[in-house]
Parts: structure tokens; C-alpha cells; sequence
């Protein structure tokens, strides 16, 4: 790897604040490319390069900031670590967004995280396994997301700084 990955999660949360509209101004920049599939290519071999580059057990930023979706069969994984009913679990820990109709893990932390953690890393949330969204295609249409988790998650937040040196941007 050419350098190494940002993980000051403080750093991070600032470096967001401060680059709000350079990181708005790219994401203009990176739609008014003629090819999704090109940047898609270069976000997933960022993604491999700076993923395999910071382990998440030493961050678990994003469950302690993020509410998760989860699923019915999520249910029994979560309440049996919590020691808990589903009935308890769906009363205590979840809510359901009132726009999309989904439940979600509503406290934060998440009650599954412990040390930095997953206790049920195997029986996790689809959402969570698939975070932080930089393996799928249409990056580009995808943007506001990724910004939202610029300023949580160190992968998201090196992707997007070594896209903007990669295409030379200049804010």
C-alpha cells in the first residue's frame, strides 16, 4: 500500500466536518464521469487495498453510531445474546423507520457489540455484514450514503481520499 490508512476516528470526524463541501463538490464531479463501471473499478480495488489494511475490531465506529437493519431471522440471534425474549428484544432494542417500514436496532451502541466486537458476527444483520457498501456496484448513485459514513468509518473515509488523489481532484 502506497501509504497508510487514516484511523484517527477524531481526525476523521473533523477532517468530515471541514471537507463537507469539497466532499459535495466531488461527489458532482465523480456523476459527471462517463463511466460508473471505471469508478465502481477503482472503488472496489481501494476497497480491497484499505480494508485489508485496517482491522474494524480496533475501530467499531460504526456500531456504536449506526442502527442497523435488521430481519426476522436476526431476531433470535440478538435476543438469545441478550438473554431476552424476541417479544423484549422487539420492545426495548428495535424500532421501525416510519418511511421505509423496516425495523433497526435503535440503541446506540449496538447491544451486540462488546470490546469492539460482534458477539453474533455469524447471525449478524445483513446490513452490518455488508457494511460499508464500497463491494457494490453504482457507487455513483450511492454517494449521499457514502458520505454519511465518511466521517464514521476510517475504509470509507481512505477510499474516498485516495479516489479524490486518484482522479487529481482539486476542490
Amino acid at each position: 500500500m502506497s501509504q497508510k490508512p487514516e484511523t484517527n476516528l477524531e481526525l476523521i470526524e473533523r477532517n468530515a466536518k471541514k471537507r463537507e463541501r469539497e466532499n459535495l463538490s466531488f461527489r458532482q464531479f465523480l456523476k459527471a464521469q462517463s463511466s460508473s463501471t471505471k469508478i465502481d473499478q477503482k472503488v472496489f480495488a481501494l476497497y480491497a487495498e484499505v480494508s485489508n489494511a485496517i482491522d474494524c475490531t480496533t475501530c467499531g465506529n460504526c456500531c456504536k453510531q449506526l442502527n442497523p437493519a435488521i430481519e426476522e431471522h436476526n431476531k433470535p440471534a440478538i435476543a438469545a445474546y441478550l438473554n431476552c425474549s424476541v417479544e423484549t428484544l422487539e420492545t426495548k432494542h428495535l424500532d421501525i423507520d416510519p418511511v421505509e417500514n423496516y425495523e433497526f436496532i435503535k440503541t446506540n451502541p449496538c447491544p451486540c457489540l462488546d470490546n469492539n466486537k460482534c458477539m453474533i458476527y455469524q447471525d449478524r444483520p445483513a446490513s452490518c455484514a455488508e457494511y460499508p457498501h464500497l463491494n457494490k456496484k453504482d457507487f455513483v448513485y450511492r454517494l449521499f450514503s457514502v458520505l454519511d459514513n465518511y466521517g464514521i468509518c476510517p475504509i470509507v473515509y481512505n477510499v474516498v481520499e485516495r479516489l479524490k488523489q486518484s482522479y487529481h481532484f482539486k476542490y
